[in-house]
């Protein structure tokens, strides 16, 4: 699937006056993403966990960082979010089958 530009400034809407903005959404139109939906009690927390810290140099082993980050630029955009998830729901029309 690939994000349209619309969508992505939609997503990191929260950044659009910050400076890395343009660079958000640069980054996750570039190619192909996947996308998924989490569900449960405590669903983001536990995927954070799993994910690792932001910083792959100190993310814990087992984590997907910990264990396969080489370094963070690539991997980081999306944590940069912060603490505030709203739930958003993305016509199927924003997404591009690749």
């Amino acid at each position: 699937m690939q994000m349209s530009d619309e969508l992505a400034q939609t997503h990191y809407g929260a950044h659009r006056e910050r400076p890395f903005f343009q660079g958000l959404v640069e980054y996750i139109t570039s190619g192909p993403i996947v996308a998924m939906v989490w569900e449960g009690k405590d669903a983001i927390q536990v995927v954070r966990t799993t994910m690792g810290t932001t910083n792959a140099a100190n993310a814990a082993p087992g984590t997907i960082r910990g264990d396969y980050a080489v370094e963070t630029a690539a991997i980081s955009f999306t944590a940069q979010m912060g603490r505030k998830v709203q739930p958003m729901k993305y016509p199927c029309s924003s997404l591009k089958m690749s």
